[in-house]
């Protein structure tokens, strides 16, 4: 039998995680998430355990090979009489927010990358400008948290 674990936060309703190379359901973990299971047990159980258990029986009869949400899980979707969707539509809060820095360009108006852009360009990676097209420079401001864009 596979692990479950009741650990995911945010949006994330659940995963099916798998030791590489092992192709036994003894090496599997289902992740779920505990606040989603509390505030949609109904749709939590009838699609997202489904879903990660097709993923469970999908991995043990055709291993890593195959797509994640490709034709041989679709397949084991339809066996269990659920339709084979992606994603779920339950409301969730997200787990954390994010910082966000402002960067300038040729634009009159800052723009906002988040923490993980902003550690991206201090490894050596370039942002431009979708409008002017000029390399975005990190102002030096202090992060905000949350997206500024939002509000």
């Amino acid at each position: 039998m596979p692990a479950i674990r009741f650990d995911l936060k945010g949006k994330v309703a659940g995963m099916a995680v798998q030791a590489r190379g092992r192709r036994s359901c003894d090496r599997m973990l289902l992740r779920l998430n505990a606040d989603m299971l509390r505030d949609h047990p109904r749709e939590m159980i009838q699609q997202t355990v489904p879903h990660e258990v097709a993923h469970v029986v999908t991995d043990f009869m055709h291993g890593h090979q195959v797509a994640s949400h490709g034709r041989e899980w679709r397949a084991v979707m339809h066996a269990f009489g659920k339709p084979p969707t992606r994603c779920h539509n339950m409301q969730a809060k997200a787990s954390r927010k994010l910082h966000y820095y402002a960067y300038r360009c040729g634009c009159e108006a800052p723009k906002y990358l988040s923490s993980v852009r902003h550690r991206r360009i201090a490894r050596g990676h370039v942002y431009s400008c979708p409008i002017c097209r000029q390399i975005l420079g990190y102002t030096g401001e202090a992060p905000v948290k949350g997206d500024p864009r939002q509000a």
